[in-house]
């Protein structure tokens, strides 16, 4: 019998979130809320699908921690009414590892 160790697709904690966020998607500026964070991994809802390895930017609006992030775009899942889109953070700034140590 062959036995194997399957390894886990997240290699970071996610971290629970509600931030309130602007995402930039070919132009297009989409009203989105960041439910969840890691150090290199972000998901959100959309209103709006967006294609699979697309490139989008990200905005947190002046009331949060002022932050920009690129990310790349991993899969974009119905879900009624919205889209849940999970991503990879190709770029942040500096501002992100003091959200990520609000969040924790």
């Amino acid at each position: 019998m062959d036995t194997y160790k399957t390894e886990p697709r997240r290699f970071e904690p996610r971290l629970t979130s509600n931030l309130s966020s602007i995402l930039i998607s070919k132009g297009r500026e989409l009203t989105s809320t960041i439910i969840n964070l890691s150090e290199n991994g972000i998901g959100l809802i959309a209103n709006s699908d967006i294609d699979k390895g697309q490139m989008i930017n990200v905005f947190l609006g002046p009331n949060e921690v002022p932050l920009e992030l690129k990310v790349n775009v991993c899969y974009c899942r119905e879900m009624e009414d919205k889209y849940y889109i999970g991503g990879q953070i190709k770029q942040a700034c500096s501002g992100y590892g003091q959200l990520m140590k609000l969040l924790n």
